[in-house]
């Protein structure tokens, strides 16, 4: 295998970064672009936390086919209150959509804990101990705690099976040292690093090929 230069790598993350805009996948970039963590609130957390323990193990193109009426059977996320207070029928909703009992417990059991403490003491605490404190959280586990860290605004990656096999096929011992590598070099965010080389690895799989092409 050719070893390629971090320059010819982080070329060709801008190349593909590139393709993606042009492929249709702009809302999605510059939605990460956007993601702040001082700006999450309980509706947005909710929803990334839903949306991501839904994804586990499951096909993206599934769930986000299914998720507006998740969010519908919680109310949209706009109330933990109403959410705990008629939790027998969010679940019952739920249910009808996506018929996985334990992960629509884990958003009925997450709601319940952040009502409890209230959301600010809670993200608070999040904030304070980084991101292997939501593997506290029901359904959480190693990899989606990076999943969802990213979605609420944190500069992460998350080390997936599409990333994993890149970092490896580009001689990286880790995503976070890919991902790093291309912001130092970028000086784009972490999180939309993530998002940029997960999107295309779940399209193409020629992103090392581009990387030689960058190097010849």
């Amino acid at each position: 295998m050719i070893q390629v230069s971090d320059i010819s790598i982080a070329k060709a993350y801008l190349n593909v970064k590139k393709f993606l805009y042009e492929s249709g996948y702009f809302n999605e970039i510059e939605w990460q672009y956007g993601v702040d963590v001082s700006r999450i609130n309980e509706q947005s957390f909710l929803e990334e936390y839903a949306w991501v323990v839904l994804n586990s193990g499951m096909s993206e193109k599934i769930i986000r086919n299914i998720f507006p009426y998740i969010c519908s059977s919680f109310f949209n996320w706009s109330s933990i209150e109403k959410i705990v207070k008629n939790r027998d029928l969010c679940r019952a909703k739920a249910l009808k959509h996506f018929n996985n009992k334990k992960k629509v417990d884990a958003i009925i059991e997450t709601t319940n804990i952040i009502y409890k403490k209230k959301f600010n003491i809670f993200f608070d605490e999040i904030k304070n101990n980084g991101v292997n404190y939501l593997e506290k959280l029901p359904y959480i586990g190693p990899i989606t705690s990076y999943h969802l860290a990213k979605n609420i605004g944190f500069s992460v990656s998350k080390p997936d099976r599409h990333l994993v096999k890149l970092a490896e096929l580009l001689n990286y011992d880790s995503v976070n040292n890919l991902c790093n590598t291309i912001y130092y070099l970028t000086e784009e965010p972490i999180n939309v690093i993530d998002i940029v080389l997960w999107r295309y690895s779940t399209l193409k799989k020629d992103f090392y090929d581009i990387c030689v092409k960058f190097d010849e």
